[in-house]
């Protein structure tokens, strides 16, 4: 069992030097569960996943290629879907992917 507080949550830097992530799990497909912290204006471009990606918004409000999730909204994109993201308010997500991106 894992038990995790999310104010204990250790976050390091990306190659976006504004964008922070905490990884929680990895798996052998190079996938698996990251919380990412993303300052309003920020997102990432657009991608895909070779598995399913499962999007749960913390806080804030991001907009995924139309579709606009607030805290506590879920999205799941499909294998191979093709998505970007940009944070329309300082925003925590937490992201399962199965797979890595393609």
């Amino acid at each position: 069992m894992l038990h995790l507080e999310y104010n204990q949550l250790k976050w390091e830097d990306t190659s976006n030097p504004k964008i922070q992530k905490s990884i929680i799990s990895t798996n052998s497909e190079m996938g698996g569960t990251i919380f990412w912290k993303v300052p309003k204006g920020e997102g990432f471009a657009r991608h895909g996943h070779k598995g399913y990606e499962h999007i749960y918004m913390v806080e804030g409000s991001m907009d995924f290629s139309g579709v606009v999730l607030s805290k506590g909204d879920f999205l799941c994109t499909s294998i191979g879907e093709e998505h970007e993201a940009l944070a329309l308010d300082d925003s925590v997500i937490l992201v399962m992917n199965e797979r890595k991106n393609s």
